[in-house]
């Protein structure tokens, strides 16, 4: 579903807006705004407000709906990064009373930014980690330690049932995504996490506290990417509940092999290409880079085996074999790795630093 009217804010539940930022960028940002109306009392929350870039397209949106960015009461910081936290200074800045939440490891870095100590609410000091608003309403909070930071923390909105998740189910975005994820998505999210999460037992400990909110989610709002709902959402968490990442694919003794095996595949597919002499050299300048000594074998222009460091040394071949190619056939090596390397459930690497390509010399001195 792709959302043509992303300038403006967009109502995903009752009160509930999407107050993010569309620019076509591979890692697009999702701010939100909740409004809890009763009694005649209002508050105003804004969960993860982004980084200082998306600024005034916040206030633009914030002020359609609230009035003014300075009705903004509350604000709930997922974790650090400034990418999800840094307009959190800008907002209290307008409204000197604005309490910001977040975790006592979060706050400890975010306060940095500017903060006000006193307008600090840490989660941990609401019992149970829940908190019962003025209005009425309840909010859950639902750390996730280590996805990606210690302190990182989802907040849980039961009424409406959509659970902001910050970083965790986050993705990489195509040119012109949606709003809300389709399946072709999934290769970004499991992309995002391969890169940004640390190891799949982090995973595994936030989905059984998702599995635990009762009413259950029937929406996942995060960070990056687009919001998940539908039946693609159980989906995507018995996938992400055994999606290995981080730490899982440098120490998997498989990725050697599995690493080992692709690098053949391209190596017989740039014969097609490229002299085989040429493929030998750029391999054997590899086997002569003291960088990675005894870490392959390398023989008669095929690798044998990748001893350690499967997946630097998977990069600095595919470097060398990227030295040798033309620019048609280093478009046909990166769009294979890339591929071959999701399909199989592995991390995307920076393949082009040290390539060949030519740098613009910009400056003179």
């Amino acid at each position: 579903m792709i959302n043509d009217n992303v300038n403006e804010a967009v109502e995903i539940s009752a009160d509930t807006y999407w107050v993010g930022q569309r620019d076509n960028n591979i890692l697009e940002r999702n701010s939100y705004l909740r409004i809890f109306k009763a009694g005649g009392k209002k508050i105003n929350i804004v969960i993860d407000p982004g980084p200082p870039v998306d600024f005034e397209s916040l206030s633009i949106k914030l002020s359609k709906i609230i009035g003014d960015p300075k009705n903004v009461q509350i604000v709930f910081v997922n974790h650090q990064d400034p990418d999800v936290s840094y307009n959190a200074t800008y907002l209290q800045k307008l409204n000197n009373n604005l309490i910001i939440i977040a975790t006592q490891d979060t706050w400890r870095l975010i306060r940095f930014y500017g903060l006000n100590d006193n307008n600090f609410k840490s989660v941990e000091s609401f019992l149970n980690y829940r908190v019962m608003l003025s209005t009425g309403h309840r909010l859950i909070f639902v750390p996730t330690p280590f996805l990606h930071f210690r302190g990182a923390c989802m907040i849980y909105d039961p009424e409406t049932q959509i659970l902001f998740s910050g970083d965790f189910f986050g993705g990489l975005s195509a040119k012109n995504s949606g709003l809300y994820v389709t399946e072709k998505d999934w290769d970004g999210i499991k992309s995002f996490h391969q890169i940004y999460m640390p190891s799949k037992d982090a995973i595994k400990l936030a989905i059984d506290s998702i599995r635990k909110l009762a009413p259950a989610p029937l929406v996942i709002a995060p960070q990056h990417g687009g919001m998940i709902q539908g039946e693609i959402l159980e989906e995507f968490i018995k996938r992400m509940y055994t999606l290995e990442v981080g730490i899982d694919l440098i120490k998997d003794t498989r990725l050697n092999s599995e690493l080992k095996d692709l690098l053949n595949e391209i190596i017989n597919e740039l014969k097609q290409h490229v002299p085989e002499e040429e493929i030998r050299s750029a391999l054997k300048s590899f086997t002569l880079d003291k960088t990675f000594p005894d870490l392959a074998i390398i023989r008669d222009g095929k690798v044998i085996e990748i001893k350690t460091d499967a997946v630097g040394v998977f990069g600095h071949i595919i470097k060398s074999l990227l030295s040798v190619s033309d620019k048609n056939t280093k478009i046909l090596i990166r769009a294979k790795v890339v591929k071959a390397l999701l399909d199989r459930n592995l991390p995307l690497l920076d393949i082009d630093q040290g390539s060949g390509a030519e740098v613009p010399e910009f400056f003179e001195g």
